[in-house]
This record gives structure tokens, C-alpha cells and sequence, in this order.
């Protein structure tokens, strides 16, 4: 085994490392208390990832085998007034992310019930219309709602060679306002 000085690979690793924290202003944080934020341009919050562990649960087929739904990943992304959600198959390392409009007048945030979105898919690259039916939302601007608000749906993806239903429940995990 070896000790002392860190090889080239640990040094470049730790080094990226370093840039990358350091590049973070001092209004990125991890947040842990439920309490109203005041969220400015370049702000990045990471909620406690104990909040984060959202349901997902699908399954159906792609042009490149099966698709099994177990991670589930949301972002308030303020610049574009929407929500993002990526829904993984860790274990075949495919995705499939969609933007979900959100109104920002009056806190009012997306709208309950169906509708068609396009959803990007990888790898590879693919793109598609899923049905989405958002059951549960809380409004992402008021930031209010414990644990920061939660939402919940069913998608349903038949186009193109895919075929894959299922549902989701997750609280909101990262806010994101750059502009």
C-alpha cells in the first residue's frame, strides 16, 4: 500500500474538487430547516437530502431493452419558470427528463391534471411525448410548504418504441435561480 504523497490522478481529482466548491458563492447552501428563503440571482439550494428521497415506481420497454423506474430527481429551476424532473433506471443508466411549465404569477406554480410534454431520453439520445397527470403540487415560489413543497403524478410514455408507464411522489430537491 501506498502513503505519502497522493499520486497525479489524486492530485488532478482533488484539485477539480477544490475549484468546483470553491466556485460556489456564498448564497449556495444546503438547506435544512423548512423556513421561508429569500432567493436571489445566482442562488443554488440544495435541500437536505433526507427530504429527497422521492417514489418512483415504473416499468415498460425501450428500443434498447427494459425500463425500470427507481430514482427520481425534481428541480425548481426559477430562470425558466418550470419544474424539472428526471426519472432514472439506475441500474440500465437510463433517463428520461422533463420540464413541467410552472406560472410565476401569484405564486401560482403548475396546474393540476393531464397533460403532453416532450421528454428527452438516454442515451442514446431520444426524445418523445409522455403524459403526465400531476395529481399533488405545492407552488415552488412561496417556498412555504414543508418540507418545501412535494409533488406528485403519473406519466405514461407510448411513442415511438417506448412504453412505459408508472407514478412518482417527491419533495422539491433543488432550487435553482442563476440569472
Amino acid at each position: 500500500m501506498r502513503t505519502g504523497n497522493l499520486s497525479a490522478v489524486s492530485r488532478i481529482a482533488l484539485g477539480i474538487l477544490v475549484a468546483w466548491s470553491m466556485s460556489c458563492d456564498s448564497r449556495t447552501a444546503a438547506v435544512s430547516d423548512a423556513g421561508p428563503v429569500d432567493v436571489s440571482p445566482g442562488d443554488h439550494f440544495l435541500v437536505d437530502p433526507s427530504w429527497c428521497r422521492g417514489n418512483v415506481q415504473g416499468s415498460g420497454s425501450t428500443p434498447t431493452g427494459t425500463f425500470t423506474a427507481n430514482k427520481i430527481d425534481v428541480t425548481v429551476n426559477y430562470d425558466a419558470s418550470e419544474i424539472d424532473i428526471v426519472i432514472w433506471d439506475t441500474v440500465s443508466a437510463h433517463s428520461f427528463s422533463l420540464a413541467i411549465p410552472a406560472d410565476r404569477s401569484n405564486d401560482a406554480g403548475p396546474v393540476l391534471g393531464t397533460r403532453t410534454l416532450t421528454a428527452s431520453y438516454g442515451p442514446p439520445p431520444a426524445s418523445f411525448d409522455v403524459v403526465i397527470d400531476l395529481q399533488v403540487i405545492d407552488s415552488p415560489w412561496s417556498l412555504s410548504p414543508q418540507p418545501w413543497g412535494r409533488i406528485q403524478g403519473t406519466f405514461e410514455i407510448a411513442s415511438a418504441g417506448y412504453s412505459i408507464v408508472g407514478s412518482f411522489d417527491s419533495a422539491f430537491c433543488n432550487f435553482i435561480a442563476t440569472a
